[in-house]
């Protein structure tokens, strides 16, 4: 499936009508390239996966939860202290993170 405009239309409509105004409870890398947020809105936890691989990048929400590392990678904990506790506001039709 080809990534235009549309598709990315509609996977920014997803997160947004899901994640807006939503609490980022717990951030996890269970790769070197992946990050899995979990937020808490409307009372449903949501798993969102970010990958940046470089032959499959995605973005998804995921019910299903990956084990990361015993210990905690440094860029793990950099994002854990900088945007721990913030909230998802929806602006102007654009998902944006804000950080308290």
């Amino acid at each position: 499936m080809a990534l235009d405009g549309t598709v990315i239309s509609c996977i920014a409509w997803e997160l947004n009508h899901a994640l807006a105004g939503g609490k980022i409870n717990k951030i996890a890398q269970p790769e070197k390239d992946e990050l899995m947020l979990t937020i808490k809105n409307n009372r449903k936890q949501y798993r969102l996966l970010v990958s940046a691989s470089a032959s499959l990048p995605l973005v998804y929400l995921t019910d299903q939860n990956k084990t990361g590392p015993m210990t905690a990678p440094n860029f793990c904990i950099f994002l854990c202290v900088s945007i721990s506790e913030a909230d998802a506001s929806s602006g102007s039709g654009d998902l944006a993170w804000n950080v308290s």
